[in-house]
């Protein structure tokens, strides 16, 4: 990629990150995806750009944040408030679709399934929805792996989609791409979140992802499989 055209795709990615409103969870949301990074829930990634971080924990810790906060607005309660039972009862299910020993380099599902059954856990089981990538390991696989599950559970309208800030561009082209696999009536929420909250360690650290990403080709407007 030309170094001119490098930097203004990284500028409009960076300005289309910080120019975006933040997520707000609403009681009709039904679906919390967590899209599973490298690495498990317990094993840390051997990827570069998440090397040494546990970056699937992280992201589905974020989820299951969303999931008690959309909880808390149909009870009326505050999150700290939320219980297994709460979530049962009025929370939205949480989905997480990922790569097992048979398929992948890490075992996504079985360490996910693991956690799940911890009585730590604060979502119930009957509320979470684990799916395995059977044919594709990566972000089509995962964005076909939904569409299908989508299709098949037509219930399902309002769906928050948790990615982290510089992946959710990503997520975002291979949605687009594959539009056509959802039903009609579904809607996709962006519900991306940020590396941290303190806005100058997050202007530095996603503008650095950007910019790998964007070395790698994954800004293009047309995703590359």
């Amino acid at each position: 990629m030309e170094n001119r055209e490098l930097v203004r795709n990284v500028i409009h990615e960076i300005r289309d990150a910080y120019e975006r409103p933040p997520f707000t969870p609403t009681p009709d949301i039904d679906l919390v995806w967590v899209v599973s990074l490298p690495g498990t829930v317990f094993t840390p990634s051997d990827d570069g750009m998440y090397r040494g971080r546990v970056a699937d924990r992280e992201i589905v810790d974020a989820g299951v944040h969303i999931v008690l906060q959309i909880t808390a607005l149909c009870l009326h309660k505050n999150p700290e408030e939320i219980s297994k039972e709460d979530v049962e009862r009025a929370g939205p299910t949480f989905f997480y679709n990922g790569e097992d020993k048979t398929n992948g380099r890490y075992a996504q599902i079985e360490d996910f399934e693991v956690l799940v059954a911890t009585t730590e856990f604060p979502i119930p089981q009957a509320k979470v929805s684990i799916r395995h990538l059977t044919d594709e390991s990566n972000t089509p696989g995962q964005v076909k792996n939904i569409a299908q599950f989508l299709r098949q559970n037509p219930q399902f309208k309002n769906i928050a989609v948790v990615a982290r800030v510089h992946h959710q561009r990503r997520v975002a082209r291979y949605l687009k791409h594959y539009i056509q696999l959802f039903p009609p009536d579904v809607n996709l929420l962006d519900a991306s979140v940020p590396e941290t909250q303190d806005i100058v360690g997050t202007t530095l650290r996603e503008a650095r992802r950007i910019v790998k990403y964007a070395k790698k080709g994954d800004l293009a407007e047309e995703p590359y499989f």
